[in-house]
């Protein structure tokens, strides 16, 4: 069960704020999570705006869960939202990164330790310039943030 309210307004950093409860009993073979869930998720958003590019400069690119045996921080080079080379890490890393034209959200694929490619998704939040995206992994999800 997910419940909860978004609230529009023209903020700094956001267009949208608000929070939802996400309440999940354990159990079943189907998902991204095979364990209860009891949490409040923090919802941030920005409209997207085609007339203005998206982030170029330096960044943090950060790979956590998924069953990535360690959490994985890089520092790339950001143009126009795209990262400028991936790192190779050895424990998994994001091997391609694709933008989806005039729409503000991304693709790309990480290898997972087994050596499992898998794809994911995201979304860019153009007036605080980061990004946020999914990759599901064998038994819980992860995600990718991009931080100036």
């Amino acid at each position: 069960m997910v419940g909860g309210e978004l609230t529009l307004g023209n903020n700094v950093s956001t267009d949208i704020t608000g929070e939802f409860v996400w309440s999940k009993p354990s159990g079943g073979v189907k998902g991204t999570e095979r364990f209860a869930v009891d949490t409040v998720l923090t919802a941030n958003g920005s409209l997207f705006d085609r007339t203005i590019p998206l982030y170029t400069g330096a960044a943090s690119l950060e790979l956590t869960g998924g069953n990535l045996l360690l959490d994985e921080l890089n520092f790339p080079s950001i143009t126009n939202g795209l990262p400028d080379g991936l790192p190779a890490v050895p424990i998994g890393s994001v091997v391609t990164w694709k933008s989806k034209s005039g729409v503000g959200t991304f693709v790309f694929n990480v290898v997972q330790p087994s050596g499992v490619r898998v794809a994911g998704t995201g979304i860019y939040l153009q007036k605080s310039s980061r990004a946020f995206g999914y990759f599901p992994g064998p038994v819980n999800g992860g995600r990718v943030v991009v931080t100036p």
